[in-house]
Order: structure tokens, then sequence, then C-alpha cells
């Protein structure tokens, strides 16, 4: 909430909208400022919602073929891959598990098909990562 409360007077209004978070540091003390490194809002329902599916006037792109590289330079690994047709876009998905069945955004480009992942070399121990790259549209829905 804006101003005085806490979210519980929240209750009951609709969640559409844009949400932001502010956070702002007003002790002077000699304590050192902070990072936020990341937050996540949980919304619960207590009734069906109304839901209207968002739109994308461009198809899907097709999946990139499995040529996909990767090269050490230093630290860094290197991705390159061939271009798909109709796709704005890419994203570098990463996973241990080969079946990719929670994968994470290792990065993202917007039309390269190369992509350079800082200190990634090394990053990883002794566990097997798996890699994937998969063409985005303008609205960054992601391909097969």
């Amino acid at each position: 909430p804006d101003g005085p409360g806490g979210m519980d007077d929240l209750v009951g209004e609709s969640a559409r909208g844009t949400w932001r978070l502010v956070i702002g540091d007003n002790r002077a003390t000699a304590t050192p400022p902070g990072m936020l490194e990341r937050w996540t809002l949980h919304l619960t329902a207590d009734r069906a919602l109304e839901c209207s599916p968002l739109a994308c006037p461009d198809p899907r792109p097709a999946a990139v073929a499995p040529t996909m590289t990767v090269e050490k330079s230093g630290g860094d690994l290197v991705f390159a891959w061939q271009a798909v047709a109709g796709a704005a876009g890419y994203h570098l998905l990463e996973e241990t598990d080969p079946a990719f069945a929670s994968p994470r955004l290792a990065g993202r480009t917007e039309g390269a098909t190369t992509l350079t992942l800082a200190g990634a070399a090394g990053a990883g121990g002794s566990a097997i990562v798996h890699f994937l790259v998969r063409g985005t549209n303008t609205c960054r829905w992601e391909g097969p």
C-alpha cells in the first residue's frame, strides 16, 4: 500500500494493474546500504480469476537446429547456433536434467546467434550442465 497500512488492506481488491516495489533507506546510520537481489509477489485467489490471455501478432519461431557449438574462452563459455526464420531473439536455457524439466534462463539475445556467458567455464563444479537454445518472437514467446 502507498502510505500507512499493510497488505491485508488490499484483500478483496483487484490484482490487475502495475505492481511496483519501492525500497528506501531512511535510516541515517553507519550501517552500509544493502542490495535487493530479487523479490516475488505471490497472489492468492479466493474465487475464480477472470483471465484475458495476451495475444501476440507474431507466430512462435520454429525449433533451432541441434547444431549449437560451445567454446571455452578463458573463463567464459561462448555459444553459437544457426539462425531461425522469424526469430526476433533467442533464449539460452540451462538444466542439470537432460529432459529439461525445470530449465533456467542462462541468457538471452535480441537477434544475435552467439552468446557469451562470462565466468561460466568451471562455474558448474563437477555437475553436468545441459544447454538448449530456443528462438523467440517479438513477444519473447519461445519456439520448441
